[in-house]
């Protein structure tokens, strides 16, 4: 099950051009989609999906 998770995940970094990151100002796992920030937050076990769920209805609208 770990090893099928780290490859999807791969896979999505691959596919969006992902990175992860954290600064020191304690705000959390910055997420980037090809060089943009599209999520700063925490992801707890229980309530991952979620705030990645939330996060997404707040975006602005991907300009293309």
């Amino acid at each position: 099950m770990e090893n099928e998770f780290l490859e999807q995940l791969a896979q999505l970094c691959e596919q969006y051009k992902a990175s992860f990151s954290y600064t020191t100002d304690d705000d959390g796992i910055h997420i980037d989609l090809d060089g943009k920030e599209v999520f700063c937050g925490w992801l707890y076990q229980e309530g991952a999906a979620a705030e990645l769920r939330e996060a997404r209805e707040i975006l602005p609208p991907r300009q293309n």
